[in-house]
């Protein structure tokens, strides 16, 4: 019985919540843009990221070609 009123208890603040939302338009498009805005920010990191290591690897290449090994050693410890 206990846990039913503790649930309960979790519960109304969130529903106060989704009223919230539902009668303010404008905080609802907010808390979307803000939503979107996240998970762009997060996509662009971890593409950013990925393309920062695989140019640090293509670097190091070149530089080996090159013959010089000092930079090809920086650019692969710029890659991990």
């Amino acid at each position: 019985m206990e846990a039913i009123v503790e649930s309960l208890r979790l519960a109304r603040p969130l529903v106060r919540l989704l009223d919230l939302l539902e009668t303010r338009r404008a905080l609802r498009w907010t808390l979307y843009g803000l939503l979107a805005a996240a998970v762009s920010f997060v996509a662009l990191r971890v593409w950013v990221t990925v393309v920062d290591q695989r140019n640090a690897i293509s670097m190091a290449r070149q530089w080996i070609s090159a013959g010089r090994l000092d930079l090809a050693a920086d650019a692969l410890t710029r890659a991990r």
